[in-house]
């Protein structure tokens, strides 16, 4: 079976053909999306735009299976008997439930205590501090698990992800 792609070369102007063989379907419907998806973006459309409400729902939801994914974890999964795998996906779970969290708590004091209307900055300024936030969590826990977390190793990962974040204002 080969596999005929049609693309329209926008520097000369015409179409031109590309045939492969091809050993399965899948590839087939691979190769044709990613076709699709270049021609797409080429010929200059563009994706609607998400609303802020949609996003919010999204980030819920995603909260709500990161919230489950970690209540999974912690019942099921024994860091002592499953090693460096179920430490990954414990801090994985963590990471992102606590992104969720913290981007909604400040988009949400953004929205009711900021005068400007700018919401679609405010949702990205906070998912960044929300993924900040997140790592230092994070950090301090893995800190905790090697037992090296005294409150001046706290206050450093509390410094840097706040001049992490005041590189970001200043640009």
């Amino acid at each position: 079976m080969r596999l005929s792609v049609y693309y329209y070369n926008f520097a000369e102007s015409e179409m031109h053909s590309w045939k492969m063989p091809c050993t399965s379907l899948k590839i087939d419907w691979v190769l044709l999306a990613s076709t699709l998806f270049f021609c797409y973006n080429k010929i200059g459309l563009s994706f609607p735009k998400m609303t802020i409400r949609s996003y919010l729902w999204g980030m819920r939801l995603c909260t709500l299976a990161a919230l489950s994914a970690l209540g999974l974890v912690v019942f099921f999964v024994n860091p002592a008997a499953d090693g460096l795998l179920g430490q990954v996906i414990f801090f994985a779970s963590l990471f992102f439930f606590i992104t969720g969290i913290a981007t909604l708590f400040l988009f949400w004091l953004r929205r009711n205590f900021s005068r400007s209307g700018e919401l679609e900055i405010s949702i990205g300024i906070s998912f960044r501090q929300g993924v900040l936030i997140a790592l230092a969590v994070c950090a301090l826990f893995l800190l905790q698990g090697f037992r090296l977390l005294v409150w001046w190793d706290g206050g450093i990962v509390v410094v840097g992800v706040l001049l992490i974040e005041l590189w970001f204002l200043s640009r």
